[in-house]
């Protein structure tokens, strides 16, 4: 295994090679990589100090003492604001406490921070990006949809709001698997995947804004102010099954930093499982090692067709992963299983402000994901099965 120098020097000398094909993108990547690596190992008194505060704010919120965290996750930030664990910490806090404004302003330190936001920006570096007080009406904005396929999903909704209320043209940048299904939404006159874009692309607008900052600059600070469906698609599948129709997710992206956190063991949904129940797997590559549910693998190839299923099913239940925003965004009746803390979107309670037809159930305490699973089992025979009865 490499020495953390190693690591360094190699990343450096990759990043050299990437610079020297004109590749800048990957090589601004490995360097900020190597940059990263160098500031969590070689530290100053106050990245050490910091790196206390941040410690000890986590075990703060693990007793849901929020106010507690947010001061020492405010004072880790303003030694060091370079500590991912440190800013999303704090943007936890915040938004847990319902400082919506200041979480927002918080949220646009990310483009700094988040390398594969900083290397793409490079696509943007002779553009114009919004304020939020520059005139719009007949312009044409850009906006970049950012970050993973359930962000994209959350955040599609303040596409619209810019649109209607500046009177201006859109065009989205998106990822693939996304662009049919955003095409439903006739919000966009063209929309570009991300994946076939880089320095040498040419899309024509008058301005761009990263698609996570619509809230911060349109002043909508509250998500529940957006929180009824967005997404009307109502071609459906047609299932031949008569019981009570469940679509199950059980795990996430493997890129993602916290699916481990996040993923349970397909087992745990045996207990869901009656003669009145049949549950259904909308990943759509892993099949199921549950003999008694059905994989729709072979009907999966894009996010439509995942919107299809879903108006077909009764329920879904799912962690934290795209299906979650989709059903939600569709107004499909969601439960959402998620750990005790996970990520700065759910806070720590079973109050959810995304999506009104979202419940949450999530652990009570850090890997008890087996008193989640006997709880939904008894929500779903009380509030469910009874209803179907009459």
């Amino acid at each position: 295994m490499l020495s953390i120098k190693e690591q360094i020097k190699h990343l450096l000398k990759t990043a050299i090679d990437y610079y020297e094909k004109d590749e800048y993108e990957a090589a601004e990547v490995l360097t900020r990589q190597a940059y990263n690596i160098f500031n969590e190992n070689f530290n100053t008194e106050d990245d050490l100090l910091a790196k206390n505060y941040i410690a000890k704010a986590q075990n703060f919120i693990l007793k849901k003492d929020i106010k507690q965290a947010l001061d020492l996750f405010q004072q880790a930030y303003k030694l060091n604001s370079g500590f991912k664990l440190g800013f999303l910490g704090y943007l936890f806090c915040l938004f847990e406490l319902k400082k919506y404004k200041d979480a927002w302003e918080l949220y646009e330190d990310r483009l700094n921070l988040f390398d594969s936001l900083i290397s793409f920006q490079r696509i943007f570096k002779d553009a114009k990006k919004w304020d939020g007080k520059k005139e719009l009406k007949e312009k044409t904005v850009l906006i970049d949809c950012e970050q993973g396929l359930g962000d994209q999903i959350n955040f599609i909704r303040y596409t619209k709001v810019l649109k209607e209320r500046h009177k201006c043209k859109i065009k989205l940048l998106c990822a693939k698997p996304l662009k049919e299904l955003f095409e439903k939404l006739e919000i966009s006159e063209v929309i570009h995947c991300k994946e076939e874009i880089n320095s040498d692309s040419t899309i024509n607008f008058d301005y761009y804004v990263p698609q996570m900052s619509l809230p911060y600059l349109l002043k909508e600070f509250d998500p529940i102010t957006f929180s009824d469906p967005y997404i009307n698609y109502t071609s459906k599948f047609n299932f031949p099954e008569k019981e009570f129709k469940i679509g199950i997710m059980w795990q996430g992206s493997d890129k993602n930093l916290h699916n481990e956190e996040r993923l349970v063991k397909p087992e745990f949904f045996e207990i869901l499982i009656s003669e009145k129940i049949k549950l259904f797997n909308l990943h759509n590559e892993l099949e199921c090692p549950l003999p008694e549910v059905k994989d729709l693998t072979n009907y999966i190839d894009n996010f439509l067709d995942l919107a299809k299923i879903i108006n077909g099913l009764d329920l879904v239940i799912t962690i934290d992963t795209a299906v979650l925003h989709l059903a939600g965004a569709m107004g499909k009746e969601t439960w959402a299983i998620l750990p005790f803390q996970h990520g700065w979107r759910w806070g720590l309670s079973e109050e959810i402000n995304w999506y009104k037809s979202v419940k949450i159930f999530r652990q009570p305490k850090p890997n008890d994901w087996n008193t989640v699973f006997l709880k939904i089992r008894d929500e779903l025979h009380k509030c469910h099965l009874k209803s179907s009865k009459k």
